[in-house]
């Protein structure tokens, strides 16, 4: 099996990477993770890796993707929608209907599917991605805030303390704007790091379970909806027993889960096989 998966990632998320470094790492598949910014056109890429599924986003679909698509109908289409536009989905599935195009699965990153589609949309969360290796910088503070909406609410208090967020418009707002990537060279640096409301309270941040795993103290003082969204999706009842809530994103929410999840849909039973056993092996 041979995917093709041009880097979709964002300061929010690394899926495209992590999907990318699992499916190396299967015998019997390979994967390509190509630079949108590369001077090889995506038309010359995929006919040079020649691949059996391409992941993709819905907002980076290129014109290429669809005439090379339309050439080569053995060749699945996987997109993640999240955040794809009800009249950019009716586009996206217009042109795929017009040139018989074989998009095979599409998801979304959170379980509220509210499209009227024909695509088959299954729900596939951001996961700790477990092969972060950034820099790290020394220092310490008490708290880190991680924000994601320009309406959060400043807390009082004696402590030191820094607010930043993944995302660029609210430079103004935050101390710093940092990646996902970032984030895990610094987690270290803070005494406890606090999330307040995502962006969309539906989307449960990859930076939320990368803190859980790679902190010792972590919590969340958003919305009563937002925090019952999180707690449905840990089966907690509450954010108290940070032991408990560790230990089910080890088990339930890494990127090896998410990537599990993904080939159980495509129907790769011996891959999802191999991903299991290397799930039981890899120490978390």
């Amino acid at each position: 099996m041979k995917f093709f998966i041009p880097n979709y990632n964002t300061p929010v998320h690394t899926e495209a990477t992590y999907l990318n470094h699992i499916f190396n790492g299967l015998d019997g598949c390979s994967s390509v993770l190509f630079n949108p910014s590369s001077t090889v056109s995506i038309y010359d890429a995929l006919d040079m890796s020649q691949p059996d599924v391409i992941i993709t986003h819905g907002l980076s679909l290129h014109k290429d993707y669809f005439v090379y698509l339309s050439e080569h109908k053995d060749i699945e289409l996987v997109l993640n929608i999240t955040m794809v536009s009800d009249k950019d989905l009716h586009n996206i599935e217009t042109m795929l209907e017009n040139q018989k195009i074989n998009c095979k699965l599409a998801f979304i990153n959170h379980g509220n599917n509210q499209y009227k589609s024909k695509l088959n949309i299954i729900s596939i969360y951001h996961g700790v991605d477990i092969f972060l290796n950034a820099p790290k910088i020394n220092y310490n503070i008490d708290t880190l805030n991680m924000v994601h909406r320009d309406d959060f609410q400043r807390i009082n208090t004696t402590d030191t303390y820094h607010y930043m967020s993944n995302y660029a418009k609210l430079h103004k707002s935050v101390d710093k704007i940092v990646t996902v990537f970032d984030l895990v060279g610094i987690y270290q640096n803070y005494k406890e790091i606090k999330f307040f409301d995502f962006i969309d309270q539906s989307i449960v941040q990859q930076s939320f379970f990368d803190a859980i795993y790679y902190h010792d103290n972590v919590s969340f003082c958003g919305s009563k909806e937002q925090l019952e969204i999180i707690c449905k999706l840990l089966k907690v009842d509450n954010l108290k027993d940070f032991a408990k809530i560790k230990q089910c994103v080890k088990e339930k929410h890494t990127c090896l889960n998410r990537a599990k999840s993904l080939l159980s849909q495509l129907k790769c039973s011996d891959l999802v096989t191999q991903l299991s056993v290397m799930m039981k092996e890899v120490k978390l």
